[in-house]
């Protein structure tokens, strides 16, 4: 399993803490464990994340979304993604999307990235539509080209702490850990019925890279 000692955690150039880590890393490193690595963050199981490379192909989706970036999604009341999500779920939006082919599996996509995680980009929240399917007023289409993914499987554990810090993770991540470059087109988090539970959550998290 590794040992178990203190790295710390750089985002948007600034060191931001210190994280206690299981597995073999240093602080300029990331997971050198292989496919499967194990976070431990502030003495207990951050999340398990499991790593696969896959192609997906293209995919519709009917959804609404908003223009942010990660600066100001850890500032109080600038963010945009909890109002985001809280509008969809608590409206019922999914209920109105059309064509729906997979009911109930939410996609949250990141795409038309202004540079790479540390600038703007847009937030969707939606379900996968037929080809084709018209936004009802008030929701927008999208699509995700087909690519090459590094896939990771997180969790189980709670919302929206394990999504949060497995980005973090990510974020932290060189090439050599996705096997490619990214490709900064679309990444995309899938929650179907594995996510029922808010408590003991798992989701898929699908990060672009470039042709493998």
């Amino acid at each position: 399993m590794g040992d178990v000692f203190n790295v710390r955690l750089k985002m948007f150039g600034q060191w931001e803490g210190e994280f206690r880590i299981r597995g073999f890393f240093s602080e300029n490193d990331t997971c050198r464990n292989g496919p499967h690595c194990l976070l431990v963050l502030d003495g207990y199981d951050l999340c398990t994340m499991k790593k696969e490379q896959i192609k997906y192909p293209e995919i519709y989706l009917i959804g609404i979304e908003a223009r942010t970036n990660n600066q100001n999604e850890m500032e109080p009341g600038k963010g945009k993604i909890v109002g985001c999500m809280q509008r969809y779920f608590q409206e019922q939006m999914s209920a109105q999307i059309p064509d729906r082919q997979k009911p109930g599996t939410t996609y949250c996509v990141y795409a038309d990235y202004e540079s790479d995680f540390t600038g703007d980009y847009t937030y969707f929240i939606g379900e996968e539509v037929g080809f084709a399917s018209v936004a009802p007023q008030g929701f927008v289409t999208r699509t995700i080209p087909a690519q090459a993914y590094a896939k990771y499987t997180v969790g189980p554990g709670s919302m929206p702490s394990i999504v949060i810090k497995a980005w973090q993770a990510i974020w932290q991540m060189s090439s050599q850990d996705f096997g490619a470059e990214r490709a900064y087109q679309a990444d995309f988090e899938v929650y179907d019925e594995r996510a029922s539970n808010p408590a003991e959550t798992e989701l898929d998290i699908y990060v672009g890279i470039k042709p493998l």
